[in-house]
């Protein structure tokens, strides 16, 4: 049995649409199972001929509908609309993943302050798992809600209906490339990063030169290098990542696992810049002293607003990995 190459496209985009809709767990041994599968009853079908373009679309169609194929590999019970369940996976994966990494690093940097005991890791322990409940719960009860006021036909897809006929299928499938520039780039300012802050931190601050004399004025408060640290293990491990990046020069789930909990924390280092505060954080009364009142005041303001930008634009981020990493786009060296 020999296929054309329409044909091959054609079962390369059922494939492809049907990998989005398979449990993350055990994903590629199923597209193997199924693809090897379908060349078996293909060969069956066709032994010793030709599969063109109208006898795999007439194959496919017989098939059925790539998620409702999906689903007789998963086993999960829902509590409302199945076409919202896509969704609250989503939507609960972010939200959960987010909470846990803001509070333990919030609670790690606690501890480091008030000494660590026994009744206090504890109580660490008993806020996430409260914290973890009731994030859930609510996210239950939330889609639960939305899932029996909104009628079901919004939340159809025009892949699942008995309507459902091989030309729905997309012609391309979320392309996606490897940015080689923006991980080598990200590479160098993490390592004069690291250089910066451990080999030269007595430098950082602002220098002044007049009249063949120079001034140092030290800006960075003691708050904000207590988090120095927490900012090194995100370089390093950004390094690594990028690295493998420059190696792989394609995606892969682990890869896309990483790139993930990367962002949740930074994310959460972020929070904490916030929740400290630009007082804390900066030397005011040594800029104060220099009459920079006026500049202070600005950045004061300007502080907190660069702040939410940047976890609005994380949090931003953290939802586009995650719809990624559900969706498994195609993946395509530079």
């Amino acid at each position: 049995m020999t296929m054309t190459a329409k044909a091959e496209a054609w079962l390369y985009r059922y494939e492809r649409v049907l990998s989005r809709h398979l449990p993350l767990k055990g994903r590629q041994d199923i597209q193997k199972e199924f693809h090897s599968n379908l060349l078996d009853e293909l060969e069956d079908r066709y032994e010793g001929g030709e599969v063109d373009e109208e006898l795999m679309k007439e194959y496919l169609q017989s098939l059925g509908a790539p998620r409702c194929k999906a689903a007789s590999y998963k086993s999960e019970p829902f509590l409302f609309n199945p076409g919202l369940y896509p969704f609250f996976k989503m939507v609960s994966s972010i939200v959960l993943l987010v909470l846990v990494l803001v509070l333990v690093v919030t609670n790690a940097i606690d501890l480091g302050m008030n000494g660590v005991s026994f009744m206090a890791v504890l109580k660490v322990f008993g806020e996430l798992f409260s914290a973890l409940t009731s994030a859930l719960g609510s996210l239950l009860i939330v889609f639960f809600i939305i899932g029996h006021c909104v009628p079901d036909e919004k939340w159809t897809d025009p892949l699942d209906e008995e309507s459902w006929t091989v030309d729905l299928l997309p012609e391309k499938e979320f392309p996606v490339q490897i940015k080689l520039a923006d991980h080598i780039v990200e590479i160098v300012m993490t390592l004069i990063a690291i250089v910066l802050f451990t080999f030269f931190r007595d430098i950082i601050g602002i220098h002044i030169f007049s009249d063949g004399t120079h001034r140092f004025i030290p800006v960075l408060a003691e708050a904000f290098w207590s988090l120095v640290p927490l900012m090194m293990i995100r370089w390093f491990l950004g390094l690594i990542f990028n690295g493998l990046m420059v190696w792989k020069r394609s995606w892969s789930l682990p890869l896309r696992l990483s790139d993930l909990l990367l962002r949740a924390y930074s994310l959460a280092v972020t929070i904490l810049l916030f929740k400290i505060g630009f007082a804390n954080l900066f030397l005011i009364d040594e800029l104060q002293a220099q009459g920079w009142d006026k500049i202070v005041g600005v950045f004061r303001v300007l502080f907190p607003i660069l702040m939410i930008l940047a976890i609005f634009g994380t949090v931003v981020e953290i939802i586009q990995k995650v719809v990624a990493l559900y969706q498994e786009p195609i993946e395509k060296k530079d």
